[in-house]
């Protein structure tokens, strides 16, 4: 069995174009050059499609993780402790969200733009506020999904739990910062006629992505700048799989129950679609 890459060496060395995973011969001895479809165990198809088709599929993956989720044979007796968690962290979040956030909003604005800056919140710190405590309890299925889709060997992560956790919370950190820093630009958009609902939308499953994304990319040893490139060089796929989940956060039970460990399994199973670059995943 191979060594865990170190973070540095899968910058210096070829992405993998099917597992993303570090290599230094002509075929990666993780995946061998094979991943299989999580929900019918086909091969994926090489190749990306145009933008609107990649925008579908990564719209449709978020809703295929769902099911894959609650039914999949991979995640057998794995899902009581994500499940407990998002179930708590989802309750905290939306409680404080009405009995904190939107009255406090009420004592400043209408009622009508009230409700709508509490959601704009929602959309805009939410993807964080659930994925940062709930993370390392997903993980477990983050593995699961990498296992049945590209083999047992594609459970060697690139670096120590304790080490990639306190990474994982440095870049969670710096996303969370951006947020707060540009959530008066999502109040903005929100006000503007037309188009600042659809803007907004956009630029929240941007959001959403870049959050959800963060797994299977650490697992990789890249950080949040390889992260980001990639997520910019496969950009329908990452908003099509963003918006889904955003929308998702008003589904309700699916909100309650799954929605941090569909998020994570989709975002580990959308990624070996991704085109992988050097340095980028």
């Amino acid at each position: 069995m191979p060594e865990p890459m170190n973070p540095g060496d899968s910058e210096r060395a070829t992405a993998c174009p099917r597992c993303g995973h570090a290599i230094v011969k002509a075929e990666c001895d993780r995946c061998h050059g094979t991943i299989h479809d999580l929900g019918d165990g086909r091969e994926l198809p090489r190749g990306d499609a145009g933008a609107w088709r990649a925008f579908a599929s990564g719209f449709a993956g978020f809703c295929r993780a769902v099911v894959h989720t609650a039914h999949h044979r991979a995640f057998v007796g794995r899902l009581r402790a994500p499940v407990a968690a998002n179930v708590l962290v989802v309750a905290v979040l939306l409680v404080a969200a009405v009995l904190w956030l939107q009255p406090a909003l009420a004592a400043w604005l209408s009622p009508t733009l009230a409700l709508q800056g509490t959601l704009v919140v929602v959309l805009w710190l939410g993807p964080t506020l659930l994925e940062v405590p709930t993370g390392p309890l997903v993980e477990t299925l983050v593995d699961a999904t990498e296992q049945a889709m590209g083999g047992a060997r594609l459970g060697i992560v690139a670096d120590s739990p304790w080490r990639a956790m306190a990474a994982r919370l440095r870049a969670s950190a710096r996303v969370f910062a951006v947020q707060l820093l540009s959530l008066p630009l999502a109040f903005a958009l929100l006000l503007l006629p037309y188009a600042g609902l659809p803007l907004l939308l956009l630029l929240a499953a941007a959001n959403a992505a870049v959050v959800w994304f963060e797994a299977p990319f650490a697992r990789r040893g890249l950080g949040l700048q390889q992260r980001l490139r990639g997520l910019w060089a496969n950009a329908p796929r990452a908003l099509g799989f963003g918006l889904a989940v955003q929308l998702g956060t008003f589904v309700p039970f699916l909100n309650l129950l799954v929605l941090a460990p569909a998020a994570a399994v989709g975002a580990a199973a959308q990624y070996f679609r991704f085109d992988k670059h050097t340095g980028a995943g």
